[in-house]
């Protein structure tokens, strides 16, 4: 009888000794990790985090929870918006687990992943111990090309036949392929490529009368320029920007993007001729906050009068007057200028559009 009253003298004991040499064993000697393979996605496209957990102590942990909340444009399921979720684990000493979360683009943006808590308790809950949280992950969400209704996509003129013009280039000459449209003749296929890729792509050839345009976004929605945000009037603009560069890729012509909205570490003027795919990314880090007053860019596009193509493409919301005459400058330069308008009262997937043709 005296030995069995000694069981509950040892449960208690076991119960008071336990918690306090787990804190002491495992403090300080869990580290946690998060690390994503991509740092861009599109939206609906899934993407994986990968959280580690290093256990560098002689204890076993037999609870480890883990509470992961994402910012606004990611989110845990592709079809609805969840940016929660919690789960548990165990850990045996001095080893190492690896965890995959699949998380999927929400909505266009930016976006920071940093709230992630750690908790383990010795398997009674009595006593917590906090893990510090990992390094911050950053995932850029790519916005969706929104259609501009009416707008004409420009057209190449692809040479068949060799030119003699030594100031232009030989337009039977080949720049590159792109995937191919129903609409492209069988002579165009390229067929060594197509079976390389996996996929039909049509030939693209040099030519003197490349439909260049420049597109311009421009996140300012007030005056001055860093008095008011308007984040859902400047969604459709990126969607619209997208879209407009893609149609002009596809016709083979160059892009000349510019903008004074804030994109990642860029917190100035962006004025380049970039491809499709750098547009996305630009787009996916902008933020609906302007860097610059929207005059600054139409003065840097008029300053570099040789370098600018015909064709303007202008995304806005607002426009003062001193922009009004601006845009005016351009189009008395020779310029064919097309506004396309996002009220600010009501974000919609198709805005106003203006267009006015230079001389």
């Amino acid at each position: 009888m005296l030995a069995l009253l000694w069981i509950p003298v040892l449960l208690i004991l076991a119960v008071w000794v336990w918690p306090r040499a787990f804190t002491a064993g495992v403090h300080g000697k869990v580290a946690c990790s998060l690390a994503c393979p991509r740092h861009e996605c599109d939206i609906g496209e899934p993407v994986q985090l990968q959280i580690a957990l290093i256990n560098r102590s002689f204890l076993p942990i037999p609870f480890a929870e883990i509470r992961v909340s994402l910012p606004p444009p990611l989110s845990f399921d592709a079809t609805m918006e969840k940016s929660r979720m919690t789960f548990g684990t165990y850990i045996l000493s001095r080893s190492r687990i690896d965890i995959a979360i699949t998380v999927y683009g929400q909505r266009r943006g930016p976006a920071t992943v940093a709230d992630v808590a750690i908790q383990m308790h010795e398997g009674f809950g009595i006593s917590k111990v906090y893990v510090s949280p990992p390094e911050p992950v950053r995932i850029a969400v790519r916005p969706n090309p929104l259609p501009l209704p009416g707008l004409r996509p420009p057209i190449a003129m692809q040479g068949r036949h060799p030119l003699e013009r030594p100031l232009f280039p030989d337009e039977t000459l080949i720049k590159g392929v792109r995937p191919y449209e129903h609409r492209d003749p069988a002579h165009a296929i390229h067929w060594r490529a197509s079976a390389r890729l996996g996929q039909l792509v049509s030939k693209q050839y040099f030519s003197a009368t490349e439909p260049n345009t420049a597109i311009v976004l421009n996140a300012q929605t007030g005056d001055p320029f860093w008095m008011s945000v308007h984040g859902d009037t400047f969604e459709p603009l990126c969607g619209h920007a997208l879209q407009a560069a893609r149609e002009v890729d596809r016709a083979g012509g160059r892009i000349l993007f510019a903008t004074n909205a804030a994109c990642g570490a860029r917190t100035r003027l962006v004025v380049d001729t970039m491809p499709v795919l750098r547009i996305a990314s630009l787009l996916a880090h902008a933020q609906p906050l302007a860097a610059a007053d929207f005059g600054e860019l139409l003065r840097a596009l008029a300053s570099r009068r040789a370098d600018v193509p015909d064709q303007i493409l202008v995304l806005s919301a607002y426009e003062s007057p001193v922009h009004t005459h601006l845009l005016e400058q351009l189009r008395r330069q020779g310029k064919r200028v097309e506004v396309v308008r996002a009220p600010l009262e009501q974000a919609t997937p198709h805005g106003e559009r203006e267009e006015v043709s230079g001389k």
